[in-house]
C-alpha cells in the first residue's frame, strides 16, 4: 500500500511540475517582466545566507521582486512574513517561479528546487528561462574535498560565494571556476556578527552528522525503530553521551555558573529524543524548531564541535572552541575527504579524542575569562579576508555584474 500511494504522489508531483512549465513558457512575456529574485534555504527554516540576504534586499534593495519560499508550518515564517513576499514550498508557485524567477538564491545545495527530495525528478525538467541565474549563497565554509558540490561544471552554479580567502583561492583553481562566477565575499550571514552584546555563560556542545548514520528522511521528527537501534549501538551516539555525563564537565560547569546546550546537526534531530535522558540543571538538549543557531553560536562563550563547519562563524567571532575528534578515521573513511583545510595546521583550537581533554581545555579557557588563545586567534584573523559587514553587498554587487555581462 506505501508503494502504491508513493508512487501516485510521484505521479501528482510529475503532473504539477509538467503543468508548472508549459504556465511559465506560455506566461513568459508577462513573468519574466517582474524579474523575479526567489530565495530559500532549507525549506523549513530562514535562519541562514538565504535569510540574511532577503532580508539585505527587501531593506536595501526594495525595487527588487524577491520573494522567500518557506514552508506553511515552518517556525520562521512569521519572520520572514514581515519582510516581503512568502510562498509555500511546494506549491504550485513556487513550482512557477522556479522555472520563471530571473536569479535562484538559496545557501542549499539544491538550489531552491521544488520537491527536492526528490532529486530522480530533475530528469523531467525541460524549461528555464533564458538568462536565468543560480546563486549558491553556501550554507557553509568548503573546506573538504567534494567534486559533486563545488565542480563548476557540475554543480550547474552561475555564481558561488565564497566566505574567506582561503576557501576562494582554493574552489576557484581546483574546480576551474572562470573569474566572473566566483566571488570573494563573506557569508551574508556574517553581517549579523559584528558589535555583538557579551556572550552568556554558556558551552555549546554541537557536531556534525555522519552519512552512514542519516535517516531516510531528516525533516522527519523522529527516526524509525531500527534506525534508533543502529544509531544507539553507534561510537557517536556513545561518544556523547559519555561527554554529557561526564561528572567532570558537569562539575565544572555547575562550579563556574555554566550551562551546556547540546546541538544536535539539523540532520541528525530525528534522533535527538535518545539525548533526553542526559537533560538536567546543567545540560539542555535543543530542538532545531525550538532554538535558532546562530543565536545559539552568537549568544555563547565557547564551542565544543568536531567537523562542523559552525566553528568558522566561532572563528569569526575570535572565541574559543575545542574540536573533539574521537573518530576521525572512519569521518575521512565514511563521509568527507580533507580538502585545502588541515586542522591540525589550519583550525582555531586544539584536537583532542577524550573526554578529560575537553574538560581540560574548558577549565583552560575559563581561566584565560573564555578568550581565544593567541596562536589560534592569529589563524582566524589569516584566514577570514575580508572581516566587515559588508558581505551581503558584495555579493549583491556580483549578481549585477554577471547580468550585465
Amino acid at each position: 500500500m506505501r508503494n502504491a500511494e508513493k508512487f501516485l504522489k510521484l505521479i501528482f508531483i510529475a503532473i504539477k511540475l509538467f503543468i508548472a512549465q508549459i504556465v511559465a513558457i506560455v506566461s513568459a512575456p508577462v513573468l519574466n517582466k517582474k524579474d523575479i529574485w526567489i530565495f530559500s534555504e532549507k525549506k523549513t527554516e530562514a535562519r541562514d545566507n538565504g535569510y540574511h540576504f532577503f532580508r539585505y534586499i527587501r531593506c536595501e534593495h526594495p525595487e527588487i521582486n524577491a520573494v522567500y519560499v518557506i514552508t506553511k508550518n515552518s517556525p520562521d515564517r512569521d519572520k520572514v512574513e514581515k519582510l516581503g513576499k512568502v510562498i509555500d514550498y511546494d506549491s504550485f508557485v513556487h513550482c512557477l517561479y522556479f522555472f520563471s524567477a530571473k536569479e535562484r538564491v538559496c545557501s542549499q545545495i539544491h538550489g531552491v528546487r521544488p520537491f527536492e527530495e526528490y532529486s530522480g525528478l530533475k530528469k523531467l525538467y525541460f524549461y528555464k528561462r533564458k538568462g536565468q541565474k543560480q546563486i549558491n549563497l553556501k550554507h557553509g565554509i568548503s573546506k573538504d574535498f567534494r567534486p559533486e558540490a563545488f565542480d563548476y561544471r557540475k554543480a550547474e552554479f552561475d555564481l558561488y560565494v565564497s566566505g574567506a580567502k582561503p576557501e576562494y583561492d582554493y574552489i576557484k583553481k581546483t574546480f576551474s571556476y572562470p573569474e566572473k562566477n566566483i566571488v570573494l565575499s563573506g557569508f551574508c550571514r556574517f553581517d549579523a556578527l559584528h558589535n555583538l552584546p557579551g556572550p552568556e555563560k554558556t558551552v555549546l556542545i554541537m557536531p556534525t552528522f555522519r552519512s552512514w548514520l542519516r535517516t531516510s528522511d531528516s525533516s522527519k521528527a523522529e527516526a524509525s525503530d531500527e534506525e534508533m537501534k543502529k544509531f544507539l549501538e553507534s561510537r557517536y551516539y556513545n561518544a556523547y553521551k559519555d561527554l554529557l555525563t561526564d561528572e567532570a564537565l558537569l562539575g565544572k560547569a555547575r562550579e563556574n555558573g555554566y550551562k551546556i546546550l547540546f546541538y544536535l546537526h539539523y540532520t541528525f534531530q530525528p534522533y535527538i529524543k535518545a539525548f533526553d535522558p542526559f537533560a538536567n540543571d546543567v545540560v539542555t538538549v535543543c530542538r532545531r524548531n525550538e532554538y535558532d543557531v546562530q543565536k545559539l553560536l552568537t549568544s555563547s562563550s565557547m564551542l565544543i564541535t568536531d567537523y562542523s563547519s559552525v566553528f568558522f562563524d566561532y572563528g569569526y567571532m575570535m572565541k574559543p572552541m575545542v574540536f573533539y575528534q574521537f573518530d576521525l578515521d572512519e569521518y575521512r573513511d565514511k563521509h568527507y575527504k580533507e580538502g585545502y583545510f588541515s586542522y591540525e595546521r589550519d583550525a582555531f583550537g586544539p584536537i583532542v579524542k577524550t573526554n578529560k581533554e575537553v574538560v581540560d581545555f574548558m577549565l583552560h579557557t575559563i581561566d584565560r575569562n573564555m578568550k581565544m588563545d593567541d596562536e589560534y586567534m592569529s589563524r582566524a584573523k589569516r584566514f577570514f579576508i575580508p572581516h566587515d559587514n559588508h558581505n551581503c553587498q558584495r555579493v549583491y554587487e556580483a549578481i549585477l555584474r554577471l547580468d550585465e555581462e
